[in-house]
């Protein structure tokens, strides 16, 4: 309603996007080259991220471009060139090394989600460090779901306003969560 009201006031046009349904998803699971194909109103699209929810990210910047006039084949393009550092990117191929800054129990899951669809062999190294304000249990317990062989915990973070949350502590939750 506040979004509504600034664009009538504003003079805006405002899109609202329905439900999305009936999306026709073909992915590659090789974690050497993972990419996802969606077909989006008749036409395809291929994301080289992981991750479904990213279909979910792309289909209102498809919308936008279209209402800004783009042809399909540069949103295609476009859509193909998208990178999306830390979220779910895979730095390194052999070994298997996936970044990704989760900050929040939805992003969680979509990274347990990405990572469960790669369906590769081998043991589960996780280095986790969150941000001491964070939900910090729900999160850990999330991670549990991977069953991995081992985790390390940091406080590293990059942004000065924010204080890491106590490796320590993180350890002492994930021992509980992660057995």
């Amino acid at each position: 309603k506040i979004i509504q009201k600034e664009c009538r006031q504003q003079k805006s046009k405002l899109t609202i996007l329905p439900k999305i349904k009936n999306i026709e998803i073909i992915k590659n699971f090789n974690p050497q080259k993972p990419w996802t194909q969606f077909v989006y109103k008749q036409k395809k699209y291929i994301l080289n991220v992981l991750g479904d929810h990213q279909i979910r990210n792309a289909i209102p910047v498809i919308e936008a471009a279209q209402i800004l006039g783009l042809p399909i084949k540069q949103i295609q393009t476009g859509i193909k060139k998208t990178r999306f550092p830390i979220c779910t990117e895979i730095i390194s191929k052999n070994p298997l090394v996936i970044l990704d800054g989760a900050h929040n129990p939805d992003k969680v899951q979509t990274t347990i989600d990405s990572i469960k669809s790669l369906k590769f062999p081998g043991n589960l190294l996780l280095v986790v460090g969150f941000s001491a304000d964070k939900d910090i249990g729900t999160m850990c317990r999330q991670l549990g779901s991977l069953n991995p062989t081992a985790i390390f915990t940091t406080r590293s973070t990059s942004n000065p306003f924010r204080k890491g949350a106590d490796p320590v502590y993180l350890a002492k939750i994930l021992s509980k969560t992660c057995p």
